[in-house]
């Protein structure tokens, strides 16, 4: 169940993303999926607390949009 607290759980965050993803594809997430999103919500989690707060979530956010940059080189 969703609520409005700061943080975002395992089971909110999977529930959520489920839900997105039947809405865009039609079909439930294969267990796969589901996997890689228990994976990155742990990598999202810095603490270990068993929610991932804004900070965090904007942390995980920047590192991956900065993974996707090109690299400069400066010869």
């Amino acid at each position: 169940m969703l609520n409005l607290d700061a943080g975002v759980t395992l089971d909110e965050y999977l529930t959520v993303n489920k839900a997105e993803y039947l809405a865009s594809e039609g079909e439930p997430m294969d267990e796969t999926d589901i996997h890689r999103l228990k994976l990155q919500f742990h990598c999202m989690d810095c603490d270990g607390d068993g929610s991932v707060d804004w900070w965090e979530f904007v942390k995980h956010q920047a590192c991956k949009r900065l993974a996707k940059k090109p690299k400069v080189s400066h010869h």
